[in-house]
């Protein structure tokens, strides 16, 4: 299980913390940054800066969380938690949070030529004054890869004598799944573009392997990507794509330069344009603005009807019914008092990969910690 915590402390307070640390495990020779975990996904320039100050920092909080947990109940160990510190050394804020790689790079640390705009990039607002105060750049995280992976090998491992359309839905739904959730973090992860080219060959070399032939001649473009409706498959692509591809030597180094190359995901001999399933989604941080609008939309029309002594019509909602976080039409919905306390579904869903099946099996749960800190 992944938890995320952050801690800010003051000069004095950690210095005390780090004097404690280094009290019980005293380090002569500087050798706590061997073995310092890092967020490698990310260019070296925006990775955290190992300086002995915030090593140790980091390495103290963690002593000092492990400490707190009882033993009989959980642990955490090193080698899988990620300490960021972020200090005057250390401008980036880096963690990853449900599937998500981020790094929070405050607005008051760059210069006006560092600040992006871009899909995958957010603007953090103050709430109150609506000023910018950070930008938050986002990855999907290894894990999540991994897991989308899995999905596309026990699709093509369980589709023996399974009809094309049964295998060209369940590629469907893996990807909507993946897209829908992910959305503008997918492009800005090479690793994943250069998976979903890979899967959604994979998926296609099925079906021409079914019919016992892999000539392109007999298998345009037409066959996969037409609706069923008019003869074809129904497929959705995010294979055909341009992959950022930049020098590979300095990109590890520094995302400075941006992207200035890219090479084509799948190819094909037609002339037809195939749709990407991204044009299609609306991205987190449109659909976040978005949102805003339609529910103070919403709260000014419940105002005027409850002025007017009426109740709102379904005309009155008519240009905003699927729009906004949660859905507008989640009110009307006929569970909709039970939606006003199911907090944290997401949470439960989570949880229950742990819970125990049956009386032999056992399950080891391993808190894995996401520590944050801030020192001034």
């Amino acid at each position: 299980l992944q938890t995320a915590h952050d801690f800010r402390f003051t000069a004095e307070e950690a210095r005390d913390l780090i004097q404690r640390y280094l009290t019980e495990h005293p380090d002569p020779n500087n050798e706590n940054i061997v073995g310092y975990n890092n967020k490698k996904c990310w260019p070296r320039d925006a990775r955290m800066r190992l300086m002995k100050h915030d090593v140790n920092l980091g390495r103290a909080v963690f002593w000092d969380i492990k400490n707190r947990l009882p033993r009989s109940v959980t642990t955490i160990e090193w080698e899988n938690a990620f300490v960021s510190v972020y200090s005057k050394d250390n401008p980036n804020l880096l963690f990853d949070m449900a599937g998500f790689e981020c790094r929070i790079l405050p607005k008051c640390r760059t210069t006006a030529e560092e600040i992006t705009h871009r899909d995958g990039v957010w603007n953090l607002q103050n709430e109150v004054t609506k000023e910018r105060t950070a930008q938050c750049f986002l990855k999907v995280d290894e894990e999540s890869m991994s897991k989308f992976h899995n999905r596309i090998r026990q699709i093509l491992m369980s589709s023996g004598s399974t009809t094309f359309t049964k295998i060209v839905n369940k590629w469907n739904t893996a990807l909507i799944g993946l897209m829908t959730y992910y959305r503008e973090a997918v492009v800005n992860t090479q690793e994943l573009l250069d998976l979903l080219v890979k899967c959604e060959n994979k998926i296609q070399t099925r079906i021409k392997i079914g019919l016992n032939s892999k000539m392109p001649a007999r298998f345009p473009p037409v066959v996969f990507y037409t609706p069923k409706e008019i003869g074809g498959l129904g497929m959705l692509s995010m294979g055909h794509v341009l992959i950022p591809q930049s020098d590979l030597r300095w990109m590890q180094q520094t995302d400075a330069g941006g992207i200035t190359h890219f090479r084509s995901g799948m190819t094909h001999d037609e002339d037809q344009l195939i749709p990407n399933l991204y044009r299609y989604i609306q991205p987190w941080e449109a659909e976040f603005i978005d949102s805003q609008r339609v529910w103070a939309e919403y709260a000014l029309k419940r105002q005027e009807a409850n002025a007017q002594n009426r109740r709102l019509t379904l005309e009155d909602l008519d240009d905003s019914w699927d729009r906004g976080i949660p859905r507008i039409n989640t009110l009307f919905q006929k569970d909709r008092h039970t939606l006003a306390y199911d907090k944290g579904w997401r949470v439960r869903t989570e949880f229950k990969a742990y819970q125990v099946g049956g009386a032999s099996r056992t399950v080891e749960v391993v808190i894995l910690q996401r520590l944050f800190l801030f020192t001034s």
